[in-house]
């Protein structure tokens, strides 16, 4: 008997045949599976194992070690703490500035290297969606916040001291600290400066208040800035630059020259030269004495020489030896006058303690932007 072009037998045979194809099909598929996850086991632990080994080679045959500085990263540091739960007499000790005036300087700083990519990004672009993952993404890392950086940098150049022993009391890398050190460093360059240190010439009102303060120590009235240089202790790397660095005192320094006020005031600093050079050698290269050269009534006012200190013909300097009553009493109110830069000099050293301690493991760049700083 036959049924649609068949008999049942056969029908039945073809059935089963197919069956067992589709189980054949699948156990061959469960094999290749299983062979295509223990390759890729395989090649997962092999990468590993080169990782390691490339790991191990950079650390000189040994494995790479993992640091946990502290329970909850940056957040549970000391510097951390400090920030979190200290008053006015703990933000003086650890960070030099009350709580109120920190706070006013994280928010000068707004918008500047400190910040975070997407909160600098912010003022650049306008896709929010873009933003808003790189927010989200930068949220699930933990980031540190713009005032645990500045609290960083305030702690840093408040203290000196080695950047190893810094780092630790942040609960960040070495490398990191520098990083953060950097940042901060321009961002009071580029926020700061313009306001404290702009570098344009004073009102007419402003200069005779200036000079009305300068006479009323000593009673020279002409006089507008105080002029000196000082030097801040560094240390160079490698010993073929250890004599450039070597000042007239024995020790290695960078050296800055100040120009500064009645007032205590910074009108601008020139940093970066090594200790054996003079402050004559920085005066010669300085862009204020270039400009006083070319219009020294708009910076000086009437009168022309006004400056206090070294060097230049709009300078005045002490005379050498003097034996005369009337010059030895010049150069005592000479050196009455020039007192406001030595004790600019003394108040802005017993502030930031690196500029006498130093700051060993920071390269030349970095400590002369943040003596600028």
């Amino acid at each position: 008997m036959t049924h649609g072009g068949g008999s049942l037998p056969q029908r039945a045979g073809v059935v089963k045949a197919l069956m067992l194809r589709r189980v054949i099909i699948r156990a061959r598929q469960a094999a290749r599976a299983a062979q295509f996850e223990a390759f890729a086991l395989m090649v997962q632990q092999q990468n590993l194992d080169t990782l390691v080994s490339a790991g191990s080679a950079q650390e000189g045959g040994e494995e790479r070690r993992v640091v946990h500085r502290a329970l909850g990263k940056w957040r549970g540091s000391t510097l951390a703490g400090y920030l979190r739960d200290g008053d006015d007499q703990t933000y003086l000790e650890n960070f030099r500035c009350t709580r109120v005036r920190f706070e006013a300087l994280v928010e000068q700083l707004a918008r500047s290297r400190l910040d975070t990519a997407p909160a600098a990004l912010r003022g650049r672009s306008t896709d929010w969606r873009k933003i808003r993952q790189l927010v989200n993404a930068r949220a699930v890392l933990d980031p540190p916040t713009r005032s645990y950086k500045v609290a960083v940098a305030l702690y840093a150049t408040g203290h000196g001291g080695p950047v190893k022993v810094l780092a630790d009391a942040a609960s960040i890398g070495v490398s990191t600290l520098r990083k953060y050190l950097e940042q901060y460093a321009d961002a009071c360059t580029t926020h700061l400066k313009p306001i404290h240190m702009p570098g344009t010439a004073w009102s007419d009102m402003e200069r005779q208040a200036v000079q009305g303060q300068f006479a009323s120590r000593r009673g020279l009235s002409p006089v507008s800035l105080a002029c000196d240089g000082t030097h801040v202790p560094f240390k160079p790397k490698g010993k073929k630059l250890a004599m450039e660095y070597r000042n007239f005192k024995g020790w290695p320094s960078i050296l800055a020259v100040a120009f500064v006020d009645s007032y205590y005031r910074f009108f601008d600093i020139d940093v970066g030269y090594p200790g054996r050079a003079g402050d004559n050698t920085v005066l010669k290269q300085n862009w204020l004495m270039r400009e006083i050269g070319q219009d020294p009534d708009r910076w000086l006012g009437p009168g022309g020489v006004s400056f206090w200190g070294h060097g230049d013909m709009y300078v005045l300097n002490p005379y050498h030896a003097p034996t005369d009553s009337k010059r030895l009493w010049f150069n005592f109110c000479h050196s009455s006058s020039r007192f406001y830069v030595e004790q600019a000099f003394g108040m802005w050293k017993s502030r930031f303690r690196f500029l006498l301690h130093r700051m060993p493991g920071t390269s030349h760049k970095l400590f002369t932007k943040l003596i600028y700083a």
